[in-house]
C-alpha cells in the first residue's frame, strides 16, 4: 500500500473511502475520509505539481460535523465547499461515493502529549486558493457580539455614549497569490481547476495499492516458500489446457502456526450482515476490507491482509483456488471492532 504523508503541505486528491462515525470522547458525529494525494502545492512556482512517483500520499482525515450545541462546525461548512452537491444529509454523506471528486486538503504537524503526527487540518474545494484566507464573521454574528459586550465597548470608547466607529478601508488591495496551471494536470488536457474526474488515475491508485500488497506478501515468504511459489508459477505458465492446482505452502517448522481467526458460522454471519457476495476477485476483496474497516484500524489493513494471505499459501495459490472470499472474510473479522449483528 501507499505510505502515510510525512510532511506538511497542501494537496489535491481523492477520498477513495469515506463515511460517518463518532468521536470516542464526546460521540460527536464526524466525517472520516481516507485521502490519496495526486498533486502537491509548490510555493516557489505557486502551482500544483504531480506526485505520481511519491509513495507517501495517503492520510485519513477526521472532520467533526456538529458541536455540543448541535450546530454545524466550520468543518461541516468546508465539506460543503469541497462537495457542493452534498445537501447536508448525514445519511447521504455516509452512503455516498465521493471517490471521483477531487478536493484540496492541508496537512500540518500536530503535537499531542509529546507525540508528533501529521494530521489533516483543512478540506476545501479543489480550486480554492492554497493557504486559505482570513475568515470574517457575518453581520448577524457581529451584531450579537456588539449586544453582548455593549458595556465593555462603551468603556473602551471612553463614556456612556458609544462613539461612532469609523469605517476602516484598506490602504491597498490585498494581494491574491497567482495560481498557475500545474505542469502535469489531473486529467490529460484538463487543469486542476476544472474539477474533472480522472478515472485512469483513480484506477491506477487502487491498482498500485494491490500491487504493493502483493509485493509485501511475496517478500514475507521464506526462501523455501519463494522457491515453491516460483516453480508453481512457471509450471502454470507452460500448461495451456490443464489447470494446475498449486498445493498450499505450509509455514516453516520454525514459525508457529497462526491460530484461526473465526469459525465458519461467524464468517457466515459476517457475510450476511455486510451483504457480501459468495465469490469475488482480489480487487473486490480488498475494496470490501477498506470500505468496512473501523477508522481506527484503517492503517493496519495491509498488515492483516499480508498475514492472512501467507497463511492461505500466498497470492498465486489463493488465485488458483479462488479463495479471495476467504481472505476477505478473515481480514474483516480482525478490522471491524464490533460485528454489525
Amino acid at each position: 500500500m501507499s505510505k502515510k504523508i510525512d510532511r506538511e503541505g497542501t494537496f489535491v486528491g481523492y477520498a477513495l473511502q469515506s463515511g460517518v462515525g463518532e468521536t470516542k470522547a464526546n460521540k460527536f458525529p464526524q466525517f472520516v475520509a481516507k485521502l490519496t494525494a495526486v498533486q502537491e502545492y509548490d510555493s516557489e512556482s505557486q502551482a500544483f505539481i504531480d506526485i505520481a512517483g511519491v509513495e507517501e500520499v495517503e492520510i485519513t482525515g477526521y472532520f467533526v460535523l456538529f458541536d455540543k450545541d448541535a450546530k454545524p462546525t466550520l468543518n461541516a461548512k468546508q465539506i460543503k465547499k469541497a462537495y457542493p452537491s452534498w445537501t447536508g444529509s448525514i445519511r447521504e454523506l455516509n452512503d455516498g461515493d465521493y471517490s471521483s471528486f477531487p478536493v484540496q486538503f492541508r496537512v500540518e504537524e500536530n503535537d499531542y502529549n509529546d507525540k508528533k503526527s501529521m494530521q489533516v487540518c483543512w478540506i476545501d474545494s479543489v480550486d480554492a486558493i492554497p493557504g486559505g484566507n482570513v475568515g470574517k464573521m457575518d453581520t448577524a454574528g457581529v451584531n450579537a457580539i456588539e449586544a453582548k459586550y455593549a458595556s465593555a465597548i462603551r468603556e473602551l470608547q471612553g463614556g456612556d455614549k458609544p462613539k461612532t466607529v469609523p469605517t476602516i478601508k484598506p490602504a491597498t488591495k490585498p494581494v491574491v497569490p497567482r495560481i498557475v496551471t500545474a505542469p502535469t494536470p489531473i486529467a490529460p488536457g484538463q487543469s486542476v481547476q476544472t474539477g474533472a474526474v480522472n478515472p485512469e488515475l483513480l484506477e491506477a491508485a487502487k491498482q498500485g495499492q494491490l500491487e504493493r500488497a502483493t509485493a509485501a506478501e511475496y517478500n514475507a515468504l521464506s526462501p523455501a516458500e519463494k522457491k515453491a511459489f516460483n516453480k508453481a508459477k512457471k509450471l502454470a505458465a507452460t500448461t495451456k489446457k490443464a489447470t494446475v492446482q498449486v498445493p498450499r505452502i505450509p509455514p516453516p517448522s520454525s514459525v508457529p502456526a497462526v491460530e484461526e481467526t473465526g469459525t465458519a458460522s461467524t464468517q457466515q454471519e459476517l457475510i450476511d450482515a455486510l451483504d457480501l457476495p459468495a465469490t469475488c476477485t482480489k480487487g473486490e476483496a480488498w475494496d470490501a476490507c477498506e470500505t468496512n474497516a473501523h477508522p481506527d484500524k484503517a492503517l493496519i489493513i495491509a498488515e492483516v491482509w499480508t498475514k492472512i494471505a501467507k497463511e492461505l499459501g500466498g497470492d498465486f495459490t489463493i488465485e488458483n483456488n479462488k479463495a479471495w472470499p476467504e481472505v476477505r472474510n478473515r481480514v474483516l473479522e480482525q478490522i471491524i471492532d464490533e460485528l454489525p449483528f
